[in-house]
């Protein structure tokens, strides 16, 4: 498997939602094409989606990329978010400080997302944006299965920065006990 995420989220989701090839993702701060992408490999197994960046980076994937403040959506973002599937496979939310802004952004009341990657930079930035979106997500019912995944930034540091979460009816539950962790390695958490 040629994972092209930064931390494994790539693994993650294939692993979790059993070698699905026929998904839908929502890639929030996409960034670049293929570096760091946590949606691409998926998208090479034939996954449809949006992505989402406030730069210019991802126009030449085969998902829809829309320009634009994911935390702050304007008429083309909603319109697109209106093509969703009522349950999406896979959200992946990475826009440094504007997470939290572009989870409250999304429409809930119309879509369940199986299993979400969510960045919240506790490492750099402290504990409250964190805490902040685990509110948000615990009260859409959604279960922390990977809590503070760390990863090794700068080079020989490790630190903790991101959350890995499921709705818990839509995934089996010895695939979420598997992957079950807190303050882990994210190699170890996958078995890397």
């Amino acid at each position: 498997m040629n994972s092209y995420a930064q931390a494994g989220q790539d693994v993650f989701v294939y692993e979790l939602l059993e070698h699905k090839t026929d998904g839908w993702y929502v890639d929030l701060g996409c960034s670049d094409a293929t570096k760091h992408s946590n949606s691409y490999f998926l998208e090479r197994l034939g996954w449809r989606g949006i992505l989402v960046d406030i730069v210019d980076g991802c126009e030449l994937r085969a998902g829809t990329f829309i320009k634009s403040d994911a935390a702050n959506p304007n008429a083309r973002l909603k319109l697109h978010y209106k093509t969703l599937p009522a349950v999406v496979d896979y959200l992946s939310a990475d826009c440094d400080d504007s997470t939290l802004g572009a989870l409250n952004a999304l429409p809930w009341n119309k879509v369940t997302f199986r299993c979400m990657t969510i960045e919240h930079d506790v490492y750099r930035i402290g504990p409250t944006v964190r805490d902040a979106i685990r509110d948000v997500l615990f009260k859409r019912g959604y279960t922390l299965v990977c809590a503070d995944v760390v990863v090794e930034w700068p080079e020989g540091t490790f630190v903790p920065y991101e959350d890995w979460w499921c709705y818990a009816p839509l995934v089996p539950p010895e695939m979420m006990n598997r992957f079950k962790s807190e303050d882990k390695y994210w190699r170890d958490i996958l078995g890397l």
